[in-house]
């Protein structure tokens, strides 16, 4: 499965579609690219949410929020989770 994140910045919704189309775009690069089955990969946007770094509030158009962009980039990713059959 592929899981898209995004950071705290912008609405919740505009970061939940952003998250989806990052899932996505990883998911059709491993199956153009790699060649997996796409039926073997699921795809979730889960937005500004499961930080890695947690965010801070400041005020916009503040030095004080590039800042903030920048120190939230981790959280801006996609993870991928390979699922394996126990036996």
């Amino acid at each position: 499965s592929v899981e898209g994140y995004t950071d705290s910045l912008g609405s919740p919704d505009y970061n939940l579609e952003l998250s989806q189309r990052r899932a996505d775009s990883v998911k059709q690069y491993l199956v153009d690219v790699m060649g997996i089955n796409p039926a073997q990969i699921d795809t979730k946007g889960y937005g500004a949410s499961k930080f890695l770094i947690a965010p801070r509030s400041v005020a916009v158009n503040s030095p004080e929020e590039q800042m903030e962009i920048e120190r939230q980039r981790p959280n801006r990713r996609v993870v991928i989770v390979v699922h394996t059959d126990a036996r």
